[in-house]
């Protein structure tokens, strides 16, 4: 292996899904997709997402930042949105600085408080949302005080819409 230079290098961002190896679509379809998820304010894909090469270095293409990773990855979850509607994606990086990087508006354990009111409402990104039967699954809202064993009232209202 050679020592890394101020010479020419390829950066490889890559994707592989269990349900597939590799990342292989029909750009077509997804294309068709992202024109009505977005009303046409999208470009539309030229190869696949799953695979990307950056060629870095001040005198070619820069530098991968945060902004190419969200782009990157915004253009993959519209792909399994597009071919697997009923799949949730789970994704899973390295430790590198592009890779923790959010969406502007994306919500943050780090920034929500642990008790139910906030001294400063604003500097915390709430979203309203309707939580349904099957998002739970199988769960037990009690909870447990690990001092004295007695049942701790949550504050956790959960209204599910009638079915049927």
């Amino acid at each position: 292996m050679r020592p890394k230079s101020d010479g020419r290098g390829v950066m490889i961002s890559a994707f592989t899904t269990e349900v597939e190896l590799g990342f292989g679509l029909v750009l077509k379809h997804v294309n068709v997709f992202r024109r009505l998820k977005y009303s046409g304010n999208k470009d539309d894909l030229k190869e696949s997402p799953g695979f990307r090469t950056f060629e870095y270095g001040a005198n070619f293409e820069g530098y991968w930042t945060t902004k190419e990773f969200v782009d990157q990855v915004q253009d993959v979850l519209d792909v399994f949105e597009c071919l697997y509607p009923s799949y949730q994606v789970v994704l899973e990086t390295d430790n590198s600085g592009p890779h923790t990087a959010r969406a502007e508006d994306a919500l943050s354990v780090k920034l929500m408080n642990k008790k139910f009111k906030h001294s400063n409402p604003n500097s915390v990104r709430m979203r309203d949302t309707i939580i349904t039967e099957e998002c739970l699954g199988e769960y037990d809202a009690s909870t447990l005080d690990p001092k004295t064993g007695k049942q701790v009232d949550v504050k956790l209202k959960v209204i599910l819409p009638r079915v049927g």
